[in-house]
């Protein structure tokens, strides 16, 4: 039973004394641990709450935790709200070392697990955490272990030390796009912020060792006179150029305030997509509830945690959908569809491995269109080919900015749900991943044709102005049949030999191995240049103007293997690998 807290004391000295004021149903070693040091929490299963209509945890393989950060401007909200940020049971933390926030059984109905609450929510530094709230279950919440309280079971808030922070103030910039659009250089420019008509020069960030075109500057009571309770105007300065956007002034307060901006407001263009995806079917086959069960979407765009990404049925079709806002035009998203927040293989779309969704980013947003798991009584799966390397050499078609589709009889022209093709091998050939599904032909055959970016503009998809549409008879799968015909150039199309593309050609450039500076020379003109390391992680990209050659310093990077990929007009890819030593 949570004990009460004494009435003399304040609020901040309570926290500050942190773990006697709580449960001892969770402990925290070190006890005087603050949110910035590795502690290990222990819960003392016997002793949780069991709500009405779960089990223990005790009876289940696993225990995981579903926690939150709770930070000092929130301070007033203490015990009645949730922390944020916030980790899943069933999502990665920031922290390394963790898949999931599983606990160690200790094999007394105690459990344990040792983390850094700020690196392990992914708290901005700087920030004081004055707790953590939580719940825990059994790897699924059929089990579930919470704090008594005086009116049943509740969640648990676990204090931290802390020291009642300071004012500051923290400026972010970021002038990624700039650099994209060519205003600005990160090698030699640099980043400054205007507070109250004083200039500082802002710290460049860094992408592991790589200067990024990412800025900061923490302004604070002790090194600049912030004071809590006044109002600081502010802008920033590009080089010598001044922002003309007019910004409202930031209030100080008792704690660490951050203003994050693109220069001038002008950030990377996005795009909005609609998720919608059709729950009539798995609802007649009993393992959907509209009434009890709530369906969500977890990808590439939300930490693979659909926690807060829960889909709606407005009007009681059976179309449930969500429209996620402001992601970054050429993303590509993965994602798929749960029940109830599950991964379990009755709960999740393509278990056992299979494949994600893809929607891909579009300029003016769009709907991406779906039946759960791709699943119709009577339909079998079709995957479908198109090579896309024509339209890609006219420049009609750029993977990353346009995506490509196939709209037919299997799904009222586009109309019921899309299938959309990717390029899984890196050759311009787009398939339907996971693949199509359509009725069994018998007299019908299946009639289709491929769309860029769903649309039925003459330019934008096959056969126009009343063209035939391509057919395939599709076949029962019993006994081991396969429907795929065979890949098809975009509207029939194909180069011809003098016309061959000039992608992923192999880049001409020395020395190899390189200890410093790499002269790259190339045929084609060269937009942009990235280095991936052999873990596809990005560590060099920079904008160049059309140029045929360059210097290229990479002095700064760790010893080992590279991917070198440049980047031109009309989807031009060149890739080789080099060995930095």
């Amino acid at each position: 039973m949570k004990k009460n807290l004494h009435l003399g004391f304040s609020l901040i000295i309570l926290m500050a004394m942190a773990q006697w004021a709580h449960s001892q149903i969770v402990t925290v070693t070190p006890a005087n641990a603050t949110g910035w040091d590795e502690i290990t929490l222990t819960l003392d299963a016997n002793q949780a709450c069991v709500p009405d209509g779960k089990q223990p945890v005790t009876s289940a393989s696993e225990v995981r935790m579903h926690s939150a950060a709770f930070l000092y401007n929130n301070i007033d909200n203490w015990e009645s709200a949730w922390g944020d940020p916030g980790i899943d049971y069933d999502a990665q933390p920031k922290e390394e070392g963790f898949d999931f926030p599983t606990l160690t059984d200790n094999g007394d109905g105690t459990y344990s697990i040792t983390f850094t609450p700020g690196i392990f929510y992914g708290v901005e530094e700087g920030s004081t955490i004055i707790g953590i709230t939580a719940v825990f279950n059994g790897g699924s919440w059929d089990f579930e272990a919470k704090d008594n309280a005086d009116d049943g079971c509740g969640d648990f808030y676990i204090s931290l030390s802390y020291d009642p922070p300071t004012p500051a103030l923290k400026f972010k910039l970021d002038l990624t796009y700039q650099e994209e659009l060519g205003n600005f250089d990160r090698a030699t420019g640099k980043a400054y912020v205007i507070v109250n008509d004083t200039e500082y020069e802002m710290d460049q960030l860094l992408i592991g060792i790589v200067p990024d075109a990412r800025y900061e500057k923490v302004l604070t009571e002790a090194d600049d006179g912030i004071t809590a309770e006044t109002s600081y105007s502010y802008k920033f300065k590009m080089d010598d150029t001044e922002e003309t956007v007019q910004r409202d002034p930031v209030v100080a307060k008792n704690y660490q305030i951050t203003k994050n901006h693109f220069f001038e407001d002008l950030g990377k263009p996005v795009g909005d997509i609609k998720f919608i995806v059709d729950m009539k079917y798995v609802a007649r086959e009993g393992l959907f509830d509209p009434a009890a069960d709530f369906v969500d979407i977890a990808g590439s765009l939300n930490g693979w945690d659909g926690t807060d990404y829960h889909l709606t049925d407005d009007n009681g079709d059976s179309l449930y959908e969500i429209t996620v806002e402001e992601l970054d035009l050429m993303m590509i998203v993965e994602y798929k569809y749960r029940i109830n927040g599950s991964w379990d293989d009755d709960k999740s779309e393509f278990p056992g491995g299979g494949p994600a969704r893809h929607a891909t980013v579009i300029e003016g947003g769009r709907d991406a269109k779906s039946v759960w798991n791709n699943y119709i009584p009577g339909r079998v799966p079709v995957t479908l080919s198109v090579n896309m390397k024509n339209e890609i050499l006219k420049g009609t078609f750029v993977p990353k900015q346009n995506y490509v589709d196939v709209a037919g009889s299997l799904n009222g022209w586009g109309g019921d749900w899309n299938d959309e093709l990717i390029d899984k091998e890196g050759d311009s050939i787009y398939v339907t991943y996971p693949a199509a599904f359509a009725p069994i032909g018998g007299s019908d055959t299946m009639q289709y044709k491929f769309r860029i970016d769903s649309s039925w503009d003459d330019d934008k998809h096959e056969f126009p102005d009343g063209g035939p549409a391509r057919k395939f008879l599709v076949l029962d799968t019993l006994g081991g049949v396969v429907n795929a015909p065979e890949v098809v150039w975009f509207n029939d199309v194909a180069l011809g030999i003098d016309q061959q593309p000039i992608l992923f050609q192999e880049v001409s450039f020395y020395p190899n191995p390189v200890s410093d500076i790499m002269y790259i020379d190339n045929k084609v003109d060269m937009q942009e240049i990235r280095i991936n390391n052999i873990l596809g992680q990005q560590v060099v990209r920079m904008r160049l103007d059309n140029s045929r050659s360059y210097q290229l310093n990479t002095s700064e990077l760790v010893k080992g293997i590279y991917i070198l990929s440049v980047y031109g007009e009309k989807g031009y890819i060149g890739t080789a690998k080099f060995i930095k030593q």
